[in-house]
């Protein structure tokens, strides 16, 4: 009987037909993107092999895409082979572990057996489907052929010749009925697949729409943060300048909290700012030229108190050749970039510790590099190093301040101008920073 679940069948079939169809599963082969191993009785001529085998026909083909497996069972002279074809994996393993064995452990047949038959997989659904339609292609007579009768031999059985047309119009009834299915199982899958497609595009469009909304409301309430803040700032520090008899020890701390606080609020703000600019691709470098050992050291200049507050060394360590100091990019971007890290590095390197800006030119590519001995991080964890609002999970997590924005937006500033930022780190170390910046051109 024909059956459907792995397209396989089993029928008494004309030995014509038996070897058009191992034709069919050779050709099939050249559709095959991998390696396929493809065997037939042919083998076995050169061994001697148990009775049963010597009227056994069959092709068999191996591969990670497509696999099938046709048997003939019937004497030569007969004109009718017992025919089953199978796509079943563990049926074409089985037949391949039997024929396997039927050669030496070391030849080369049975080692390539055992290693196709280790990698069989169910088939691809669009080589069997080229497969079915190859084979309805090769037996079913064109449409602009003309159908004529085939001859009846006189000597031949009339029962005999109606039992293979029966046979051949079984065969074609199942190959067409399995051409549906596929056709039907295509449409689907193409249906589904035009579902999802368009489930993701929605879902893009939703996050892209909630992105641009986040980025808006940002930037609004930053800036109507940034009018009173500012205010904030100025009254504080035109106080903490009035004469020491005027205000008392307390009204100054109180002031300086005040003034210190705003400072901190400020610079959230601006980094808000800026990373809602970048992402929403508003912000444009200017390019400019401008001397890398000024910019350098106006960046330490700024952090020597806040460095001097912790007794932390602040170096600097220049290996720029003086006729290479002229570089081309956003000076301010840059120096925005260093203080970035400059100050990350003091804030996680404890008292006593040390800071160093390394400087140098390579090809046209200005190196920064800040190496510290602070507390390190964790290789579990640098993945997330760079990510928006990330505090690194660590014993020391409760005692820096931070929300995380200042490395991820010296990334965005480095890439903006088409550079990279590494890290290497050790915990109870150090970290080191290195960021490559070609020249703005």
């Amino acid at each position: 009987m024909l059956s459907s679940p792995d397209l396989s069948f089993s029928r008494n079939l004309p030995l014509v037909v038996f070897n058009q169809l191992g034709e069919l599963l050779q050709q099939i082969t050249q559709v095959v993107e991998t390696t396929a191993l493809v065997i037939t009785e042919a083998v076995l001529a050169r061994i001697d092999i148990p009775l049963e085998w010597r009227s056994q026909r069959f092709t068999l083909v191996i591969s990670e895409q497509f696999s099938a497996l046709l048997l003939g069972q019937g004497e030569q002279g007969e004109g009718q082979l017992n025919t089953s074809l199978t796509f079943n994996c563990e049926a074409i393993a089985l037949f391949a572990s039997q024929v396997r064995d039927l050669f030496e452990r070391e030849s080369y047949t049975h080692q390539s057996l055992e290693l196709y038959r280790q990698a069989l997989k169910p088939n691809d659904t669009q080589i069997q489907t080229k497969f079915t339609l190859l084979l309805l292609e090769y037996l079913l007579p064109q449409p602009s052929e003309e159908i004529t009768e085939p001859e009846v031999d006189s000597s031949q059985p009339v029962e005999d010749v109606l039992k293979n047309r029966l046979h051949q119009s079984e065969l074609m009834q199942y190959l067409q009925d399995a051409t549906r299915t596929l056709t039907a199982e295509k449409q689907t899958l193409e249906k589904r697949l035009i579902e999802r497609t368009m489930a993701l595009r929605e879902a893009l469009l939703a996050a892209e729409a909630a992105n641009r909304l986040r980025n808006e409301f940002l930037a609004t309430i930053s800036h109507e943060l940034l009018t009173p803040l500012t205010y904030v700032i100025g009254m504080s520090s035109t106080l903490l300048r009035w004469p020491l008899g005027e205000l008392s020890k307390r009204q100054r701390d109180y002031l300086q909290t005040i003034h210190d606080s705003g400072e901190h609020l400020l610079e959230l703000i601006n980094d808000i700012l800026d990373l809602s600019q970048i992402e929403a691709g508003k912000t444009v470098l200017n390019i400019t030229e401008f001397s890398l050992t000024e910019t350098a050291k106006n960046s330490l200049e700024s952090l020597i108190k806040k460095a001097a507050s912790k007794q932390i060394n602040l170096q600097l360590d220049l290996q720029i050749d003086p006729r290479r100091d002229r570089f081309t990019a956003d000076a301010e971007r840059i120096g925005q970039i260093l203080w970035n890290l400059l100050t990350n590095a003091i804030k996680f390197t404890p008292e006593g510790g040390s800071v160093t800006l390394r400087i140098w030119v390579e090809n046209n590519t200005a190196i920064f590099q800040i190496e510290d001995t602070g507390i390190g991080i964790p290789e579990a964890q640098l993945p997330l190093l760079f990510e928006k609002f990330q505090q690194l999970d660590t014993p020391y997590r409760r005692s820096y301040e931070g929300t995380g924005l200042g490395l991820a937006l010296t990334k965005q500033l480095v890439e903006l101008h088409r550079g990279r930022i590494e890290v290497e780190s050790t915990v109870a170390i150090g970290s080191i920073f290195t960021v490559w910046i070609p020249a703005q051109l």
